[in-house]
């Protein structure tokens, strides 16, 4: 299965949306394969709103591939511009390529966003232990994710936050430290685009530590 969406312009203005792009993987199939490009889009969240403005959730055992490039985001939501995670109802596989998009957090001291880029590999355990994402996020020049705050505000979580939990692994293309040096992977997330809240790095729990990798990464759509 393939999907392609490009040059749209799409919002979620309204109480109730949680979402503007959605993408999901079927909760109880572990043998699908599930190709998307979200490409050139201009997408709004409005002030507040409970909603992410692109989500990529694999939640059964198949593989999703997906990239996300070149996206123009204005984000006032509570939520995630855009999340990507993996490992709920089956050890289900991304690879996710996530590059050039142009976002905006805005925060206005209420009801503000926890992160621009949320990026999960393992949601829930035992039923997603195996679980794996595969990122190739920003990189040099147009490749960059640029991250603005034109109302101001930071955030804790950052504007970019990797989190490897359970028995989810967790591939950064290009990434040398050591995989459990959370120091390291933010500085390398942080070398790659241009941030306003330096990104976060968490790898769950700390009696497993699994961390974070560096390997060779396949190809992306």
């Amino acid at each position: 299965m393939s999907l392609v969406a490009t040059g749209n312009t799409l919002s979620s203005t309204a109480t109730g949306d949680f979402v503007v792009v959605s993408l999901l993987g079927s909760a109880f199939d572990n043998g699908f394969t599930f190709d998307a490009r979200i490409e050139n889009n201009t997408i709004t969240v409005a002030n507040g709103l409970t909603a992410d403005g692109i989500s990529v959730i694999n939640a059964g055992g198949g593989a999703m591939r997906v990239g996300i490039k070149n996206n123009t985001i204005d984000y006032a939501g509570s939520q995630r511009a855009i999340l990507v995670q993996t490992g709920q109802d089956g050890a289900g596989s991304i690879l996710a390529q996530i590059t050039g998009n142009a976002i905006d957090i805005k925060l206005d001291g209420a009801g503000n966003a926890v992160a621009g880029i949320l990026v999960q590999s393992g949601i829930t355990s035992p039923s997603g232990d195996g679980s794996s994402v595969d990122l190739n996020i920003g990189g040099a020049g147009a490749l960059a994710n640029i991250f603005t705050h034109s109302l101001g505000g930071t955030m804790a979580a950052g504007d970019i936050r990797v989190r490897q939990r359970f028995t989810g692994t967790f591939n950064l293309n290009g990434y040398a430290g050591g995989n459990t040096d959370t120091a390291a992977v933010a500085a390398y997330l942080n070398s790659r685009n241009t941030v306003v809240s330096g990104s976060t790095a968490t790898f769950e729990p700390v009696a497993l530590p699994i961390g974070f990798t560096g390997l060779a990464t396949p190809p992306f759509p």
